[in-house]
């Protein structure tokens, strides 16, 4: 996304500065970062980047800030200048959306806040109660409080997802814009290009392309192809993407002897991708996630998408032919996943998949609002 932005804005003739806490060059060219664009590395301390910011504003014009997962050190290094500079954050998940997250805990008690956690699984299901200490809980509110103040204070907040949107007005008081993040234009239009590959040897291929954490669900989707092979479905399972849980994968398929059925591919690059999502019978995402990317980039390539009911990409697939948003269960899983199994792709309508040009069109549109009113 952040390479998105920078991408958009270089070609509108603007100087982009990033502020990243790592930088690979290769990774940034791979997304599009144009090669005038200069990299600052943070320094990875509170203390030091605020320091860091305002150097910044000193050396450069800065027009405004579209900060990502800095907005309390940009809040409290803005608060410190003269002139202050404006800024909109786009707020990825809340504290909701990590697991066992201590930032939750200054709102344990309220009701909004448990109304929120009972309405998507994954709040609770990643969340384990515990007795933090009195240290952690100052550290918690101080954090908090910050957060809220910077939030406030922004020109505007965005976000990807209504939920989002419904946990920060709860949490903050705040009403945070909806702008959706989404592919690129020339992942859309090169779908008649992309060439189709064998992913497996059975009648059916399921497609999941993740990172291997516990967030992503991976192994809800293994012992779903489990039951749905007893049931006679010659069903395959490729699964692309790396992460801490892949040997506890494997060793899970392995121990219900469904090994042979199932691929870990691994990293798969950017420039195969496509023909991944394209060769598949479905692609499968039972994730916890605040938004999603993944199943959009795979339903513009005309495959069709099962996706998890507390993944809320869900707001803008939802009811679209070659969709089902299915609760994260097995059972929900094993009941549902074989109605896509021969959906027609010339059926599903790529139309609905957001680009970046929009998301970042957006976000133009809110930064010229302010430029106008200053």
């Amino acid at each position: 996304m952040v390479c998105e932005e920078a991408r958009y804005f270089s070609e509108l003739g603007n100087e982009v500065l990033l502020l990243a806490s790592d930088y690979d060059p290769s990774v940034a060219r791979d997304y599009g970062v144009p090669e005038g664009v200069d990299v600052i590395l943070s320094s990875g301390s509170i203390s030091g980047d605020v320091a860091k910011v305002r150097s910044i504003v000193e050396k450069y014009d800065i027009d405004i800030f579209y900060p990502h997962s800095f907005t309390k050190r940009l809040f409290l290094a803005n608060s410190l200048l003269s002139d202050q500079v404006p800024y909109i954050p786009h707020i990825h998940g809340s504290v909701f959306w990590f697991i066992d997250e201590p930032n939750r805990l200054p709102y344990i008690g309220d009701t909004g806040f448990r109304e929120l956690v009972s309405m998507v699984p994954g709040h609770g299901e990643f969340y384990q109660e515990s007795t933090p200490s009195i240290a952690t809980r100052v550290r918690a509110s101080v954090s908090q409080y910050i957060e809220r103040h910077g939030l406030q204070e922004a020109d505007y907040v965005t976000t990807g997802s209504w939920q989002v949107q419904q946990e920060l007005q709860t949490l903050y008081d705040i009403e945070a814009t909806v702008v959706r993040p989404g592919v690129s234009e020339s992942w859309i239009n090169k779908y008649e290009s992309v060439e189709t590959r064998a992913l497996s040897e059975h009648e059916h291929t399921i497609l999941s392309v993740s990172r291997l954490d516990s967030r992503k669900r991976v192994d809800l989707l293994i012992e779903a192809i489990v039951k749905l092979r007893a049931n006679n479905y010659d069903i395959g399972l490729v699964i692309v993407g790396e992460g801490d849980e892949r040997a506890d994968l494997q060793h899970l398929a392995s121990s219900l002897n469904v090994a042979s059925a199932i691929t870990f591919e691994g990293y798969v690059p950017e420039t195969k991708l496509s023909s991944y999502y394209k060769s598949a019978d479905v692609f499968a995402c039972p994730g916890w996630m605040s938004y999603g990317i993944t199943p959009l980039e795979a339903y513009a390539m005309r495959t069709p998408v099962a996706v998890s009911s507390d993944a809320f990409v869900h707001e803008v697939l939802d009811q679209s032919p070659g969709v089902k948003v299915i609760p994260p269960s097995v059972d929900a899983w094993v009941s549902k996943l074989p109605e896509l199994l021969d959906a027609n792709p010339n059926d599903l309508d790529p139309s609905i998949v957001p680009t970046w040009d929009e998301f970042c069109n957006s976000i133009h549109e809110l930064s010229e609002n302010i430029w106008a009113s200053q």
